[in-house]
């Protein structure tokens, strides 16, 4: 396509500028499959964009609030669902694509056990678990239920990333955000239903979508002849379960502290500044996963990682000011169209957008050690978990003084532990953990 064609001269003219030097024919495949991440990303997101700004829009913060809230803890939920399996499960495919149907055979079934013991917990003490957050056993149930059908769409989706089917990963984002805004809109209009839920039905059925269509690309019958191997399943357990680790250091940093927020500031405060967090930090994220969704796989494959993240540590320094910019005026016009409701506060938006490219940075190191093994993954799992814990104490220490503004500024200690711990794996592995 012309539009293609133009995008790779204006990367390659991008490359010579930044770097000094052509592209490669390495960097060429990592453009090209990245482009076509980006072209998922743009549209599925866009189609998300509409549907959380209308959500917002139409049921106010203190219903957008109730929904941020059951979302995070569906995150948690997560955790146990898929302990590590889709990162190991990502990895193995990259690296033995000949193995494709046991790899998913294996992984499936970890998936099913954690599944059926997570469901079990629920069950058994979901309800005392709801008293002691202030939070309804209907929440807790509904999120164990998002976390299910995430955990599934997530499981497949590594899988086919991995193997490298960008294309598909770029129409499955797609129908996964159409049917997100469908059912909303459809829920809204049509049935009536003014709630919180009807937004979370909707980020349901899209997650079962694609984890179904995601299943289909990767059975094509072929799982039906693999069986679940007891080596390929040592394996996905070995590289896994520091994954755990990292998992738990991710909801620290990214979902545990919408429970704090929600039970000190409320529903209405915790939509509000989920607004905020929405248009930042959230965004932001979804890009730095499409990025890392093409990168990871890349990266595995490499001996020597020190030209890749020297190319890292330049893009850093050239873009890190102009992304902060640009992402304080895209919060500004996506608080615009929430509606005045959610208040303007020049100084919030500066520090979520700090906030934003923080993380962004932060994901991308730490997914560059993990490529590097299982040592790579413990080392920034471990180090993620304390800036986590960091993160989290900060954050509830810092709600009664100064409210909204509490996360990103808890954040930027968080950031700079884990760049700490950036630095020290730089100077003492070299690049080269395997």
């Amino acid at each position: 396509m012309r539009w293609r064609r133009q995008m790779t001269l204006a990367t390659a003219a991008a490359h010579q500028h930044l770097f000094g030097q052509e592209l490669t024919v390495a960097m060429k495949n990592f453009l090209q499959n990245l482009s076509l991440s980006l072209t998922g990303y743009v549209i599925a997101n866009s189609l998300i964009f509409v549907s959380i700004v209308v959500a917002g829009r139409l049921l106010g913060p203190s219903q957008f609030g109730q929904y941020a809230l059951t979302i995070a803890l569906s995150q948690i939920l997560i955790i146990p669902m898929l302990p590590g399996i889709d990162v190991a499960a990502m990895r193995e495919v990259a690296l033995h694509p000949q193995q494709l149907p046991q790899i998913a055979a294996s992984g499936l079934f970890l998936l099913a056990a954690c599944t059926l013991a997570t469901w079990i917990g629920v069950l058994l003490v979901g309800d005392t678990a709801a008293r002691l957050l202030g939070l309804g056993g209907s929440v807790v149930r509904i999120a164990a239920l998002i976390a299910l059908a995430m955990a599934g769409k997530t499981f497949w989706d590594s899988i086919v990333r991995g193997s490298g089917a960008f294309r598909l990963q770029l129409w499955v984002r797609i129908v996964d955000a159409a049917l997100i805004l469908f059912i909303f809109l459809a829920g809204y209009a049509w049935l009536g239903v003014h709630d919180w839920r009807l937004l979370a039905l909707g980020v349901t059925g899209g997650a079962l979508a694609s984890a179904w269509i995601f299943y289909s690309w990767v059975g094509r019958g072929q799982l039906r002849w693999a069986g679940v191997t007891s080596a390929v399943t040592r394996r996905l357990v070995r590289y896994g379960w520091a994954g755990v680790i990292g998992a738990v250091a991710g909801i620290l940093l990214a979902s545990a502290d919408k429970v704090l927020l929600g039970n000190f500031l409320g529903s209405r405060g915790l939509g509000v500044y989920q607004a905020y967090y929405f248009a930042s930090v959230q965004l932001t994220g979804q890009l730095a996963l499409i990025f890392l969704n093409v990168f990871f796989p890349a990266a595995v494959g490499q001996s020597d990682l020190a030209i890749v993240i020297r190319k890292l540590d330049r893009l850093v320094v050239r873009l890190a000011v102009p992304a902060i910019i640009g992402v304080s005026l895209f919060i500004l016009a996506t608080l615009w169209l929430f509606s005045s409701a959610y208040e303007r506060n020049l100084i919030l938006v500066l520090l979520m957008s700090v906030y934003a490219v923080l993380w962004f940075i932060m994901m991308t190191y730490w997914t560059l050690i993990n490529t590097t093994g299982p040592r790579g993954i413990l080392y920034a799992s471990l180090n993620a978990l304390v800036a986590g814990v960091m993160y989290l104490l900060l954050v509830q220490q810092l709600l009664p003084l100064l409210e909204l503004y509490a996360p990103p500024i808890a954040f930027l200690a968080a950031f700079g532990y884990m760049g700490g711990a950036i630095w020290l794996w730089r100077v003492r592995f070299r690049f080269t953990l395997r």
